[in-house]
């Protein structure tokens, strides 16, 4: 499809565009505007295929139960979005933007992502069981979430704005000179929400006066299955976010077991549970405006960081008591050392 305009079509899936098996699909200066599905994908519903591209398109005010505008699923090989936009696209399940299950590789680099709506949970991209995802140089921007999960509670998810969920054991994704703003999530939510990934990386990426309604965090990561992971957190700056009880710029929680949401009641800017043989490496943070009540570092008994380092030092405090006093100390050497 070059420079074509899929305008005002209804279906059961895919709204304007639906492929099964198909070896490329490929969207240049195309436009996708009040396309509506029963099912997956407003503008596109695509299975079992290889390529999906999109450059230089729009997608807007598409409605559907899964991806508002593109929902890819079963086996898809790779989806690349370059230079492209979506606006005021609707989910009324998961993904407002783009959902996408089971594709190898995914990523969108250059996009704008502005005023998608999902009632549960990815108000702008919801991403499972992938080998590599990548956001790059893009934004998102007032994208909503209504509500804080599913009626039938068949997920733990609480209504985040970007989803990345690994299950894979290769599985990587890579956040790279990014824009979160203005985003409004759940109740109990996070900015970009990652679990079952075993290598993750976010550079260079800025968290601006996003909102959510409770218990917030900017960064949540759930370990499950993936014991080893790699996590990298580098030059990020979080900026005038805002939870109305309590919130922490990063977390990483989980375990083998079941996968739980669990909220500190204290404003910490890092809060950490159970990492097991994980390695974490925090680097050159900035932030303005973070209300921090109680500890600085919020540290459980048998985690371990391998490297941290942030600039304003003159806002630790102390550790959780919930740790033993010789985990502090080490901890603290280790704080100190690494800057």
């Amino acid at each position: 499809n070059i420079r074509s305009k899929f305008l005002d079509n209804h279906s059961g899936t895919g709204g304007a565009l639906a492929a099964i098996a198909c070896t490329a699909i490929i969207n240049l200066d195309s436009y996708f505007i009040h396309n509506q599905a029963v099912l997956g994908g407003g503008g596109i519903y695509a299975e079992l295929g290889n390529v999906l591209m999109s450059k230089r398109s729009y997608y807007i005010n598409n409605e559907a139960l899964d991806g508002g505008s593109i929902h890819i699923a079963n086996q898809f090989y790779k989806i690349l979005n370059v230079n492209s936009t979506f606006i005021a696209n609707l989910a009324r399940k998961s993904g407002g933007a783009i959902t996408s299950d089971h594709v190898n590789f995914v990523v969108h680099r250059y996009c704008r992502f502005v005023n998608n709506t999902a009632i549960f949970n990815g108000g702008a991209l919801l991403t499972e069981n992938f080998v590599c995802f990548k956001i790059l140089y893009c934004s998102f921007g007032n994208n909503l979430v209504q509500a804080k999960s599913q009626a039938d509670n068949s997920t733990t998810q609480f209504g985040e704005c970007v989803v990345g969920d690994g299950r894979i054991k290769v599985s990587k994704i890579d956040i790279k000179k990014t824009v979160f703003s203005f985003n409004k999530l759940g109740s109990e939510a996070s900015t970009i929400y990652i679990s079952h990934t075993y290598e993750i990386l976010i550079n260079f990426t800025i968290f601006v006066s996003n909102l959510t309604n409770i218990h917030g965090v900017m960064i949540s990561i759930f370990l499950g299955r993936s014991k080893h992971t790699m996590i990298s957190i580098e030059r990020c700056s979080f900026w005038t976010n805002c939870a109305n009880t309590s919130s922490q710029i990063i977390e990483i929680t989980g375990d083998n077991s079941e996968q739980t949401t669990s909220y500190s009641q204290n404003n910490n800017m890092l809060h950490l549970e159970t990492l097991h043989e994980a390695s974490l490496y925090v680097h050159d943070i900035s932030y303005a405006n973070v209300q921090v009540n109680r500890s600085f570092i919020w540290l459980m008994i048998g985690s371990k960081v391998i490297y941290f380092c942030c600039p304003s030092l003159s806002y630790l405090k102390q550790i959780s008591d919930r740790v033993e006093d010789d985990k502090k100390e080490q901890f603290l050497s280790l704080f100190y050392t690494s800057v």
